[in-house]
């Protein structure tokens, strides 16, 4: 519609607005015809879930920050758990809302202050969207002080899954952004989600920190061509990141599931350079060349699976001035009070000096 007149417009958006009308009172018999009748009761009009400001004035009485973080004089501690949640519509596990239950007790348990997350995916079918287990578990962080939380729906296209990025946070998110990548598969919206972080204590005439978060999930494929297709992708965020710094916002991690991993000896390019080494000199150069889970002998990020490579693609790159306020990085077994695990990935545990 780039270069339309205004009449153009308005006429092509009176006919979209037909059809989805259409679109809706027919969906019901079109789901029965095809055996997807037991999905109808999941959907819901886009737009029509609790607005996020309402979860969060529903919630303010339940944010009440550790003393540690409202009288202490000294910076208070933040911890972020970056994880993979595997609730892909196409390839996610199984018993999705008992693995969400799983991490909801884990952030609980372990005082979780910014939870960053990949594959929290929504749906999009024309007007309607399959959103539910994305909105419940909002509602679920929210409940645990986590109120401030990006938008689930920015990224979802007419029909397939929308980026599947989130993060949620206890202290206040004073920016927000979605970006799609511009090669990508049909049916997707991956892409990238960047967030500045309003830390520190609490109080009108408190010092605050500004932290910048970018949350990414690339594709998975391993053919060279997918390869070539990752690259162009984390180009684009590492030309996010370098923005950032280039603006001179010193603190930024850029974490997330690459599927690229340090040790995938068979993840090689077509000139020779192993992906991740391509992943880390094109951060290096955006100013953000540490990965806290880098350097060392391979431990990986995901579980065993029969037949398959041990294999670590998740990651946070930060900048030398986020570095130095690093206190402790850790992969850990995400896992319900009750053993239950949440994902086929293991979660990227992280505190810093606010």
């Amino acid at each position: 519609l780039r270069g339309a007149s205004a009449h153009a417009l308005r006429r092509a958006t009176r006919e979209a607005m037909a059809a989805a009308g259409t679109f809706a009172r027919a969906l019901p018999a079109a789901a029965a015809a095809v055996g997807l009748a037991a999905w109808m009761p999941r959907l819901s009009f886009r737009g029509s879930g609790t607005p996020k400001q309402a979860v969060d004035a529903q919630h303010l009485r339940v944010q009440e920050l550790p003393p540690e973080m409202s009288c202490s004089s000294e910076p208070p501690r933040v911890r972020l758990l970056c994880q993979n949640v595997w609730n892909s519509f196409f390839a996610g596990g199984p018993d999705r809302i008992s693995r969400l239950q799983a991490l909801r007790e884990f952030v609980r348990r372990e005082e979780v202050d910014v939870l960053v997350v990949q594959e929290m995916f929504c749906f999009g079918l024309g007007p309607v969207a399959d959103q539910r287990e994305g909105q419940s578990f909002g509602e679920w962080m929210a409940a645990l002080g986590l109120s401030h939380q990006t938008s689930l729906s920015s990224s979802m296209p007419v029909l397939g899954q929308s980026s599947g990025l989130a993060v949620y946070s206890r202290w206040p998110i004073t920016e927000e952004s979605h970006g799609t990548f511009a090669q990508r598969r049909v049916v997707s919206a991956k892409g990238w989600c960047e967030v500045m972080l309003d830390v520190g204590r609490s109080g009108p005439s408190s010092s605050k920190t500004k932290l910048i978060l970018l949350n990414t999930h690339l594709e998975h494929a391993h053919t060279e061509t997918w390869r070539e297709v990752r690259r162009s992708q984390w180009m684009q965020v590492a030309e996010r990141a370098g923005s950032f710094c280039a603006r001179g916002d010193e603190l930024v991690a850029v974490f997330g599931d690459f599927n690229i991993g340090e040790h995938a000896e068979w993840q090689v390019l077509r000139d020779g350079q192993t992906e991740y080494e391509a992943l880390s000199s094109g951060l290096r150069a955006a100013n953000c060349p540490l990965d806290l889970f880098g350097g060392t002998p391979h431990r990986p990020t995901m579980r065993p699976e029969s037949g398959q490579p041990s294999f670590a693609p998740d990651h946070c790159f930060v900048s030398r001035s986020l570095h130095d306020r690093i206190l402790h990085a850790e992969i850990v077994d995400t896992r319900g009070d009750n053993g239950n695990i949440v994902s086929d990935h293991l979660g990227l545990l992280v505190d810093l000096r606010a």
